[in-house]
């Protein structure tokens, strides 16, 4: 966004400031704006606070490339009341001088500190390419990403909360959600790793649920195969004879992880599970499972009186990651 000058806009009368310095100043804006500049300070002096003359003390400072004190100078005009009501674009200016200063600017606390003065200007001004709010925005997506990583969640989120405030594009912001979502997925398994080892790991290995050679969580199942006559679906000749042994080994893990989630929830501080949130959490897991006889032998053996093992291995960081949901 750019802006010609104030003088663009004729104001005649000056409202609440000494005329003839200001008139004057105006005058020389262009050609001479060192002494324009010495002219506003003279009326503001006089006559604080006056809008006007610190509104165009900024203009002429900006010519003189004295990027700071016209900055000072736009932001004590934009700071008073009648600001709200004047037609000179100050802010326009301002958010100007803020980005020429930025681009000058190498250190990475002065370009956030600036960065952070121009971002509500932006969303004032609605501007189309917001500078300084994506710049703040890929500062937040670093130090989101580096406390999820350090497991900090609750700073992560307020980081999150941060980040989506920002004057951005909703298509920006709907896909920043899901990298927020799995960032702060990071952080609960991060900082929830150690109150696994220590509260849970040994309980669970001792009941079969936890593998400790592979840190693998064990969510599994054995059914006895019985003959067609105690249960006619159980034919070995029906078609859907492998699908109807594998539903009834499997289905029985709902359960299991059931009481994992209720077995998990005070160590890990989660809340309590319902029963869509077990179902859909089940869905996921499912997708790693396998099943198939739980003994080495022929595949051709006859299959009543067999055991058949559904079982589904997660990695702790994987079954934390599916704990998330539960999370406080």
């Amino acid at each position: 966004m750019r802006w010609t000058g104030l003088a663009l806009v004729a104001i005649v009368a000056v409202a609440g400031c000494n005329g003839d310095p200001v008139t004057a100043g105006r005058r020389l804006v262009d050609t001479d704006p060192a002494k324009a500049a010495a002219l506003f300070r003279d009326a503001a002096a006089k006559k604080a606070p006056c809008f006007e003359c610190e509104a165009w003390l900024g203009m002429a400072l900006e010519r003189t490339k004295d990027l700071k004190g016209a900055a000072e100078a736009y932001e004590r005009a934009l700071a008073m009341p009648e600001a709200k009501n004047r037609p000179e674009p100050v802010a326009a200016r301002l958010l100007n001088v803020y980005e020429a200063q930025f681009r000058d600017i190498a250190d990475v606390a002065q370009r956030t500190d600036l960065a952070r003065k121009a971002a509500p200007l932006e969303a004032s001004l609605n501007l189309a390419k917001p500078w300084a709010n994506s710049y703040l925005f890929d500062l937040a997506k670093k130090q989101i990403t580096a406390l999820a990583e350090a497991g900090k969640s609750r700073e992560a989120a307020a980081a999150v909360d941060a980040a989506m405030a920002l004057y951005l594009t909703a298509d920006v912001k709907k896909q920043f959600a899901n990298e927020a979502t799995e960032a702060l997925r990071t952080a609960f398994v991060t900082r929830m790793k150690a109150p696994f080892e220590k509260d849970l790991a040994a309980a669970l290995e001792r009941d079969g649920f936890y593998d400790a050679k592979t840190s693998e969580v064990v969510v599994a199942n054995r059914f006895t195969i019985p003959g067609k006559k105690a249960d006619p679906r159980f034919d070995p000749a029906a078609s859907d004879f492998a699908t109807v042994v594998r539903k009834e080994a499997c289905l029985p893990l709902r359960k299991t992880l059931e009481d994992l989630v209720a077995r998990s929830a005070a160590p890990l501080g989660l809340r309590k599970a319902t029963p869509a949130d077990l179902d859909w959490v089940f869905a996921q897991v499912f997708k790693d499972s396998r099943a198939g006889f739980a003994t080495h032998g022929s595949t051709e053996r006859a299959p009543t009186g067999e055991s058949w093992l559904c079982e589904v291995r997660l990695p702790v960081a994987k079954f934390l990651g599916e704990l998330y949901r539960f999370a406080e």
